[in-house]
């Protein structure tokens, strides 16, 4: 299984309704996500 998450705004993931998200928050996000789908490796572009 593959999954391409991308950052809020760009692409196709709309834009935050609120200003604040950080990459800190955006990569933990992302943690918990593919932690969530038990995916063992994670690899961004």
């Amino acid at each position: 299984m593959s999954a391409f998450p991308a950052l809020p705004g760009f692409g196709l993931i709309e834009r935050p309704a609120e200003r604040g998200a950080n990459p800190s928050q955006t990569a933990r996000a992302w943690a918990d996500l593919m932690t969530a789908f038990d995916f063992e490796l994670v690899m961004s572009r």
